[in-house]
């Protein structure tokens, strides 16, 4: 690979929307961030625990609701882009009947389960898995190539409601009236979703439910929406896990140190979900297919390494802008960041699994990874408490998305390329060094 290629891959049509979308993730990450500490800071370890952990029941019933339809209506929409209004309409329904049985799930888990805080903050931190549903309206702008309307509503609300939210958190320390304010800005921004959709495909009535798509698409994606959820699990069940054994104050330096290791993620995500339609147009031509998907790979690497370095630098800062009771998240986060390496290939690989129809390794993958992560999570956290959560993720990772990969014959190309990366981009660098 030469840097002329490279280059070029990048510099396609796709690029608009790449572009888009990581300038849509990099400012609300940005903001977020800020809101996070500053949220963090004002309501202390304790109340901050208790908000992440029902956020993280809040995550994983999210992950259960989609039923792992998304990913296939999406290819279904480049495929077929005439069926829109059933596709979305039918996938709509779906997700939303879903996300009001994993509400009614969250409020039963708080009456049964209210070491974590009142009963009320379940009620309404759960809500955001029912307006969480309207994502479906982003499926179409990503099948279209159309990120820039769809990420212009995103900008344009994080900034917006960060100026309100440091407002409410500086005039209360109100878990409840500061969730409520998070719970708005999601609802405005998704009525917004609504709004352009409309504006673009005429009424919301030609949003059609089909029970033949229906069905097929559930056929199709149950090994997917397992999948979901164990990466989902895995993702999250590391905060709940740390809250049962080591309490609320243990959860909220975990939840503050992973939010921002995760954080990153958008990256690959915001790659992967561009680049996605361009993966599926040359599933034809395989020599093209897994030159792209080579590519990915080894840009997705080095900007991995990238980012380790800077945020293993700036976790001394942590205790000293949010006090003492955070001094722990430090130590956590310089062990958490080095799953980055592997959740930013993993990213790229889900989408790979999608276009090669390989659902039930994607299954399989994700379900290992979380089972490994809550075996070593009950071994760890009560010697380690946060730090061996860590610990816990970054293995999982590694087997997950890396590792596992080399057991199946399908997915042997995928370590190669992963295992390649780090030569390619040396490659790619050397050639830069010698021609200037």
């Amino acid at each position: 690979m030469n840097k002329g290629k490279l280059l070029s891959f990048l510099k396609d049509k796709s690029n608009n929307n790449a572009t888009w979308l990581m300038l849509d993730k990099l400012i609300r990450m940005s903001l977020n961030i800020l809101v996070f500490l500053y949220f963090a800071r004002a309501v202390g370890a304790e109340e901050f625990g208790q908000y992440n952990f029902i956020m993280s029941l809040v995550l994983i019933m999210q992950g259960i609701s989609t039923l792992g339809t998304m990913g296939i209506t999406t290819r279904e929409l480049v495929k077929y882009p005439d069926k829109r209004n059933e596709l979305i309409g039918t996938t709509l329904a779906i997700v939303f009947f879903m996300s009001l049985v994993s509400y009614i799930s969250i409020i039963l888990f708080g009456f049964i389960y209210n070491d974590s805080g009142p009963i009320i903050y379940y009620f309404v931190i759960g809500l955001l898995v029912v307006f969480q549903s309207l994502e479906v309206i982003d499926l179409y702008f990503q099948a279209e190539k159309r990120i820039r309307e769809i990420s212009r509503i995103r900008i344009k609300n994080t900034l917006l409601f960060v100026i309100f939210k440091i407002v409410i958190l500086t005039i209360t320390e109100s878990l409840l009236i500061i969730s409520c304010v998070f719970i708005f800005e999601y609802i405005v921004m998704y009525m917004k979703y609504l709004i352009t959709y409309r504006k673009i495909n005429g009424r919301l009535r030609a949003l059609k439910f089909r029970l033949n798509i229906a069905k097929r698409l559930l056929a199709e994606s149950w090994p997917l929406a397992i999948s979901i959820l164990g990466s989902v699990i895995y993702l999250r069940i590391d905060q709940v896990m740390v809250q049962f054994i080591a309490g609320n104050s243990a959860v909220g330096n975990y939840a503050l140190a992973s939010k921002i290791s995760e954080m990153w993620i958008f990256i690959p995500q915001a790659i992967a979900v561009a680049y996605f339609p361009k993966i599926i147009q040359s599933q034809n031509d395989k020599r093209k297919f897994n030159y792209n998907m080579q590519q990915l790979y080894t840009v997705i690497f080095g900007l991995s390494i990238i980012i380790i370095p800077i945020i293993l630098l700036g976790s001394s800062v942590i205790p000293l802008i949010l006090g003492e009771e955070y001094r722990e998240a430090k130590s956590i986060l310089q062990i958490h960041v080095f799953g980055l390496i592997f959740s930013f290939w993993g990213a790229i690989r889900s989408k790979w699994f999608i276009a090669e129809g390989l659902l039930k390794l994607s299954l399989l993958s994700h379900l290992g990874g979380a089972i490994l992560n809550i075996i070593f999570n009950l071994f760890l956290i009560p010697l380690y408490g946060g730090v061996g959560a860590a610990t816990a993720t970054v293995i999982s990772y590694c087997f997950s998305y890396y590792i596992l990969n080399l057991f199946f014959k399908d997915t042997q190309i995928a370590f190669k390329m992963m295992s390649k990366s780090p030569y390619k981009l040396v490659e790619l660098l050397s050639k830069k060094v010698l021609k200037n």
